[in-house]
């Protein structure tokens, strides 16, 4: 059986031993998050990305770890929900985000993107990712600035800066 690899590969799964321990993937959960979180071999990995079931596969676009030509076979899926999890990964780039086909809902709840967020001190990023194909990318801008906003050592001309971006452009 095809497993994770590499140092602390997985955390919890078989600490020391490098392996994980006998009946450590029988959960279905436990195999979600191994996909989302796991350096997985090249072999297992790919299996997934080709055969897993559409949850497996979905977790597994969100793998940091992932090796790009599975990426971009995940980005092609015929699931709309493994799509949308690639579409969000923050090691694309916004060609490659534009290219992935997907149904957005704007009336949803969508939580920010982390990544995006993240960055709301980086004025040239939070500028790129504003201009974004994704709506949720530019959604997370706007909340990244309002986020700012409360943030009281925020220079003013910042917090401006990245409000205006996330307004709509008007004709």
């Amino acid at each position: 059986m095809s497993r994770a690899t590499g140092p602390a590969a997985c955390p919890g799964a078989g600490r020391g031993s490098g392996s994980p321990p006998s009946g450590t993937f029988d959960s279905e959960d436990l195999k979600d998050r191994a996909a989302e979180t796991c350096r997985l071999e090249r072999g297992l990995a790919e299996n997934l990305a080709r055969h897993g079931a559409p949850a497996q596969r979905c977790a597994l676009a969100g793998n940091p770890h992932l090796d790009p030509d599975l990426v971009s076979l995940l980005a092609q899926d015929p699931d709309e929900n493994v799509r949308s999890v690639v579409a969000t990964r923050p090691d694309l780039t916004e060609e490659q985000r534009a290219g992935i086909q997907i149904d957005f809902d704007p009336r949803g709840h969508h939580s920010a993107l982390r990544w995006v967020t993240a960055r709301h001190d980086d004025t040239d990023a939070m500028r790129r990712l504003a201009a974004s194909s994704h709506p949720l990318v530019r959604r997370s801008v706007a909340r990244a600035a309002q986020t700012a906003a409360r943030h009281p050592t925020l220079p003013v001309a910042v917090m401006e800066q990245m409000i205006q971006w996330c307004q709509p452009s008007r004709p």
